[in-house]
Formats: C-alpha cells, sequence, structure tokens
C-alpha cells in the first residue's frame, strides 16, 4: 500500500494496547487504530522514507513492534520501537478517543534516541533498559 498526501485508511486495526500495559500505565485497554486522516503524518513523509517505510508501513511497524511507551504531550502516548545499532528511533503519538472506544494514532516520525531519551519512560520491554 502506497501513501499518497489524500490517503485515508478508515480506521484500521493496527496494533492494541493489551492489559497488562493497560494497567501499569492506569490508561485503557484498547485496539490501536490508524487515523483516517495521514495529514499530520505525512508531513514526516521524506524522515520516513528515509528509513525504508511508507508512512501506513511505518506506523504499522511500531504499532506491532513497539518496546517501549514514553510520555507523550498533554495526555498522549508516545510509542517506541528502540534499537541501539541505529541513530534514529520509531515513534508514534496517539490518543484515547473515548467516542470509539480506541487508540488512535495523531502522527508519527523518526527521532533522535536523544529526543525520545528526554520523555519520561511509562512502560518498557528492552533488557538493557529494566
Amino acid at each position: 500500500m502506497k501513501a499518497k498526501t489524500n490517503i485515508k485508511f478508515n480506521g484500521e486495526k493496527i496494533g492494541r494496547i493489551t492489559l497488562s500495559i493497560a494497567k501499569k500505565l492506569r490508561c485503557k485497554c484498547a485496539d490501536i487504530y490508524v487515523s483516517d486522516d495521514l495529514t499530520h503524518i505525512l508531513r514526516h513523509k521524506k524522515e520516513i522514507e528515509s528509513v525504508g517505510f511508507t508512512a501506513y508501513d511505518y506506523v504499522r511497524f511500531i504499532a506491532k513492534n513497539f518496546n517501549q511507551i514514553r510520555k507523550g504531550s498533554c495526555e498522549s502516548f508516545l510509542l517506541v520501537v528502540y534499537n541501539e545499532t541505529i541513530s534514529h528511533v520509531a515513534a508514534i503519538k496517539m490518543n484515547y478517543c473515548t467516542k470509539k472506544g480506541i487508540w488512535e494514532v495523531a502522527t508519527a516520525q523518526p527521532r533522535r534516541k536523544s529526543e525520545i531519551d528526554k520523555k519520561e519512560m511509562l512502560w518498557c520491554d528492552c533488557p538493557h533498559h529494566k
């Protein structure tokens, strides 16, 4: 699936915040859906393509493989795929949508490790961080 500026994914399920993670974060256990509108994600299209993904594949990869959750702005969370061998980490910002009962991806972009390390760690499944 190729990302284009006007693509809409109509709320496709791409992952889940499990019960054990939700308990740790004191948040809702729910599925993660990609937003209907990828406008915010596509602002980072060149950065995402530079790490070898289309916008949609990037978001789906993170939602399926995240090994850290960090505090985002306001009530949002950052899902992070952390790997010590690369200089960037993958992060998506998501918000809980009360009306739909789901976590919805707000935006996504590659971030430098130094940027992510400044965000408060809320959950981690990385052996080197335990």
